[in-house]
C-alpha cells in the first residue's frame, strides 16, 4: 500500500506536467485564431491561464472547506443533498433562459468576460451527491429508495443537458452517475441491468431521433470522414515521431477546426509528434491508475465513492478525447483535461481535484498514515 505522499505526489507530479504541457501548446495552437479575433496572438494564452488561476483557487477552497468533518457531516443530511440538487438543476436549466447560442446550442452562460458551460460546472457537485447517496445506502440499508432516489437525479440531471443540445454532456453525466453506482453495494444483477437498460435506451434515441449525433455515427461507420476528422488524422501523420516543431504546425491556420479545444491532442501530435503523444497517454494512465488504485483500497466510506467519481469523469475524457482525435470513435465536441483551452472544463476537473485531494487526505488521516 503506497502511502499518503507518495500517492498524493504522484497525482500532483502528472497533474503539473500535463498543465504544462497544456500551456505550452495552447500558446503555440492559439496564435493564429487569436491574432485573427483579437489581434493579439497571446489573447487565448492569457484568458487561459486565468481559467488556471480561477480553477486553482477553488480547487483550493474546495479542498480546505471538505477537510472539516463538521462540514462532510453536514453534507449527510438528506435536507441538505435536496438543495445539493437544486443547486444543480438551477445550474443546468440556466442556458435555456440565460444561455448564449452558438451553433445553433444553448450551453453557455456569460459571467463577466468569461464564458461558462454549467454541465461541466456541476460534475464535481453531482460527484459529491451521487457519492454521498451510495455511501447512504450502506447506512440505511434501503434500497428500494436509494435507487429511485439516485436514478431520478440522474435521469433528470441528464434530460436537462439534451434539452440544451448536448448529448456528448449528458452522456458524461450519465456515465459518471453509472459507474459510481457499479462500484456500490447495491446488487450486481440490478448494476447489470441497469447498464444494459441505459445503452439499449441510447441506441433507440439515436436510431428514432436523427440528427447530427446520427450523422456523425454514420460517417464513423465508413460513410463519410467529417472535414475536422480528416484534418486532424493529417495533423497526426505530419508529426511522425518528432513533429514539425512547436509552433510550426500547419493545421491551426484554420485547416482543423477547435484546434486548441476538442482537438488538441491532434495538434500537439503535429507540433510534438509521437514522443508528447505518449508522454500524454502514460502521464493520464498514471494518474487514473493512481486514482484507481487509491479508491479500490478504501473502506465503505463516502471518501472512497469522491475518488472513484472523479478518476471516472478524468479518465473517461481524456480516454474519449483521445479516441476521437485518432478516429477511434464518432467526432463529438469534448475536450481534454487540463490540457485543452475549455474554460468550463478546466475548472471543473479542478474543483474535482480539489474534493479528490481532501478525500484521500481524509482517508489516510484517519488510518494515522
Amino acid at each position: 500500500m503506497f502511502n499518503r505522499k507518495q500517492v498524493l505526489t504522484t497525482i500532483l507530479v502528472c497533474l503539473g506536467i500535463i498543465s504544462i504541457i497544456g500551456i505550452i501548446f495552447i500558446g503555440s495552437v492559439t496564435q493564429p485564431e487569436a491574432e485573427y479575433s483579437t489581434g493579439d496572438k497571446l489573447a487565448y494564452l492569457k484568458t487561459y491561464i486565468k481559467y488556471i488561476f480561477v480553477g486553482l483557487i477553488l480547487a483550493g477552497i474546495t479542498y480546505k472547506a471538505y477537510s472539516y468533518e463538521s462540514i462532510r457531516k453536514f453534507l449527510y443530511i438528506r435536507q441538505v443533498e435536496i438543495i445539493m440538487f437544486i443547486v444543480i438543476t438551477i445550474f443546468l436549466i440556466s442556458p435555456i433562459f440565460l444561455g448564449v447560442s452558438v451553433n445553433g446550442a444553448r450551453r453557455w452562460i456569460r459571467i463577466g468576460s468569461f464564458q461558462m458551460q454549467p454541465s461541466e460546472l456541476v460534475k464535481p457537485i453531482l460527484i459529491l451527491l451521487v457519492s454521498q447517496i451510495m455511501y447512504g445506502f450502506k447506512r440505511k440499508r434501503d434500497e428500494e429508495f436509494t435507487f429511485y432516489y439516485w436514478a431520478g437525479i440522474t435521469i433528470i440531471s441528464v434530460f436537462i443537458v439534451i434539452l440544451q443540445k448536448s448529448k456528448t454532456s449528458a452522456i458524461q453525466l450519465a456515465a459518471i452517475c453509472y459507474l459510481i453506482f457499479a462500484v456500490s453495494k447495491f446488487r450486481e444483477n440490478l448494476k447489470v441491468t441497469i447498464g444494459f437498460s441505459g445503452f439499449l435506451l441510447g441506441v433507440i434515441v439515436l436510431i428514432f431521433k436523427r440528427d447530427y449525433s446520427t450523422t456523425r455515427l454514420t460517417n464513423f461507420a465508413g460513410k463519410g470522414m467529417p472535414l475536422q476528422v480528416k484534418a486532424a488524422i493529417d495533423a497526426v501523420k505530419a508529426g511522425g515521431i518528432l513533429g514539425r516543431g512547436i509552433g510550426n504546425g500547419y493545421q491551426k491556420y484554420f485547416y482543423l477546426p477547435e484546434a486548441h479545444n476538442d482537438y488538441i491532442f491532434a495538434s500537439i501530435c503535429e507540433e510534438g509528434g509521437l514522443i508528447f503523444a505518449l508522454l500524454i497517454i502514460i502521464l493520464f494512465i498514471v494518474l487514473c491508475a493512481t486514482m484507481f488504485y487509491v479508491a479500490s483500497k478504501m473502506k465503505e466510506s463516502i471518501n472512497r465513492y469522491v475518488v472513484y467519481g472523479v478518476a471516472f469523469s478524468i479518465a473517461n475524457q481524456a480516454l474519449l478525447n483521445i479516441a476521437i482525435n485518432l478516429n477511434c470513435a464518432p467526432s463529438t465536441g469534448i475536450t481534454l483535461p487540463f490540457i485543452s483551452y475549455g474554460g468550463s472544463s478546466y475548472i471543473s476537473n479542478a474543483i474535482c481535484m480539489g474534493l479528490l485531494f481532501s478525500a484521500i487526505n481524509v482517508e489516510y488521516t484517519k488510518r494515522g498514515q
